[in-house]
């Protein structure tokens, strides 16, 4: 990679298909969740990514226009 805005743009790419599959997968309620990418190239650590989230359900709401 050329630099460090390329890594952190490739490691932005990643936690997003991640993020993206973990809401998906999440239960409806539940604790935060975090997930992390690590970059490495061959000299070792270059980067570290991280994403937390965590999903509030609220209850829904009747849109009933009857009266």
């Amino acid at each position: 990679m050329s630099g460090p805005r390329a890594v952190q743009a490739e490691a932005a790419k990643s936690v997003a298909d991640m993020a993206r599959d973990a809401v998906l997968a999440a239960p409806l309620t539940g604790g935060r969740q975090e997930m992390a990418i690590d970059v490495r190239d061959a000299g070792g650590p270059v980067m570290q990514v991280t994403f937390c989230f965590e999903i509030e359900s609220f209850t829904s709401r009747s849109h009933s226009h009857d009266h």
